[in-house]
C-alpha cells in the first residue's frame, strides 16, 4: 500500500510511504477494522519512525466497497477479472454473508 501526500498550503511535490499489510482485523471494542503493517514507516518530515494502523468503521468500509465498485466499471472487463482473480472467493464470501448465510470463521 503506498500513501502519497502534497502539502496543503505549500506544495512542494508528492511524498509517499510503502507499507506492506500484514493482517486485518475486527477490532471489538472500536466496533471496526483494524489493518496493521510489517515495518513501520520514517515521517516525511522529521525522519521519526512511526507504526501505523488504518482502522475503518463497518460503515466507512461499506462506502469503500461501493466507490470500488463504481471505479472498477471503469476498467475494461478482462483487466479487472485478471486483476482480481484472486479475491473472487473473497468477494463471492462477502456476498453471500450479505445474502444471510452464516459462513464459519
Amino acid at each position: 500500500m503506498k500513501i502519497l501526500r502534497r502539502g496543503a498550503s505549500a506544495d512542494h511535490g508528492t511524498k509517499s510511504v510503502e507499507l506492506k499489510i500484514a493482517k486485518m482485523q475486527w477490532a471489538p471494542a472500536a466496533e471496526a477494522f483494524d489493518i496493521t503493517f510489517t515495518t513501520a514507516a520514517t515521517d516525511f518530515s522529521t525522519g521519526a519512525r512511526h507504526n501505523y494502523r488504518l482502522r475503518f468503521s463497518p460503515k466507512e468500509l461499506s462506502t469503500i466497497l461501493q466507490m470500488l465498485a463504481e471505479a472498477g466499471t471503469a476498467m475494461d472487463g478482462d483487466d479487472f477479472a485478471a486483476t482480481f482473480q484472486k479475491a473472487f472467493p473473497s468477494l463471492f464470501k462477502l456476498q453471500a454473508m450479505a445474502s444471510g448465510l452464516r459462513i464459519a470463521a
